[in-house]
């Protein structure tokens, strides 16, 4: 999938850079942290990897279904939040 420039998305790729925005952030067991666009769950699954619990908002409505499927266990096990934002026309 390719990022939608007019959604302002772009997808992380690198692992080292990831890992170093997890790091910093200093992010642990029982932490809440709110992502939003998760894109392709690269950072949720870095993110769920602390320990922490992860609400994800996603904009885009072909991704839903991806991150829901990607997650459905964590979503099950309430590890991971989810919601979609529609734009009001």
């Amino acid at each position: 999938m390719r990022a939608k420039k007019h959604l302002g998305q772009n997808f992380l790729t690198s692992a080292q850079a990831i890992s170093s925005m997890v790091s910093t952030a200093d992010i642990k067991e029982l932490d809440v942290v709110l992502e939003i666009g998760p894109g392709k769950g690269i950072l949720t699954r870095k993110l769920l990897s602390t320990g922490a619990t992860v609400f994800a908002v996603e904009k885009d409505s072909e991704l839903i279904p991806k991150i829901s499927e990607t997650f459905a266990q964590e979503i099950k096990e309430g590890k991971i939040g989810r919601a979609s934002c529609r734009e009001r026309v």
